[in-house]
């Protein structure tokens, strides 16, 4: 399917599976676990790159959204994707730990209120 067949819920929901996805790879672990654990922390960079792909779409497709919904990280959200995508050889494992661990959270509460209050307009 062509990003632009896709709903405004659609991006909505990824940016929420991705974010439960990033706690779930995370929890009950530590950064030195992180660290030793590539395939977890290359799913974590995935997860963080697609939340702002998803972002960048909503953007793009569906103009004065994100302006409606100013609580959402939506711009740090697309700079961390562009840093992780285009910057990959220059990314501190540390930050991707710390966004996992203090924002991912924090991002998955607040797509989950977006969601229930726009989940009439945005469905279909």
């Amino acid at each position: 399917m062509k990003a632009s067949h896709r709903s405004l819920g659609d991006w909505l929901s990824d940016i929420e599976e991705m974010a439960s996805k990033v706690v779930a790879y995370t929890a009950e672990t530590d950064f030195e676990q992180f660290m030793a654990n590539e395939p977890v922390r290359d799913l974590v960079i995935k997860k963080l790159e697609n939340m702002g792909e998803a972002s960048r779409y909503i953007r793009k497709l569906h103009p004065g959204f994100q302006e409606s919904v100013p609580e959402m990280p939506w711009r740090d959200l697309t700079e961390m994707r562009n840093r992780l995508t285009h910057g990959y050889f220059d990314y501190s494992p540390a930050v991707v730990w710390r966004i996992a661990l203090d924002e991912a959270p924090a991002i998955l509460a607040q797509i989950r209120r977006v969601i229930a209050e726009h989940a009439g307009p945005i469905s279909g």
